[in-house]
């Protein structure tokens, strides 16, 4: 059996806990790719396991930091994220919030091995750090699935 390297999580519920928890033992510090279906979890569960995610170099999805139902602020993702030392790329919901160049910055200012950020929703496009300078291009359409499975390496 291989062990898992890059894992789709649907963690709206505590159900799913024994079953995310399982993967990550049968796989320690091996995962590379840990996307949330639902994003808030990210900074209770990240803390929690951060052990097994020694190799984690994408993590996703942020959410929407501006919509009217999102409790947590983007200075607690990037807290969080920040124990993540091989972290290198993060993928985000777009919508009210600006995935502008002074997010990216600020972004980039806690998680300074940062390389790549990927933004989906109505339009597609991808920060990538190339030599010292942030620069967007935009991207035919993506999914969380598409990040998992390796299409947007």
């Amino acid at each position: 059996m291989h062990p898992i390297r890059r894992l789709l999580v649907d963690a709206t519920t505590s159900q799913y806990d024994s079953l995310f928890t399982r993967a990550l033992e049968g796989s320690p510090g091996v995962l590379t790719h840990l996307i949330f279906q639902y994003s808030p979890r990210i900074t209770e569960i990240v803390p929690q396991f951060s052990s097994y995610l020694g190799r984690l170099q994408h993590v996703g999805t942020l959410p929407d930091f501006k919509a009217p139902n999102t409790a947590v602020p983007l200075q607690s993702y990037l807290d969080t994220l920040a124990s993540l030392p091989c972290l290198v790329s993060l993928d985000a919901v777009s919508g009210r919030t600006r995935w502008d160049h002074d997010t990216i910055a600020l972004v980039n200012k806690s998680l300074r091995s940062l390389q790549r950020v990927m933004v989906h929703r109505a339009q597609c496009y991808v920060w990538e750090l190339q030599r010292g300078i942030w620069k967007k291009h935009n991207v035919a359409s993506f999914s969380t699935w598409d990040i998992i499975r390796g299409a947007c390496d």
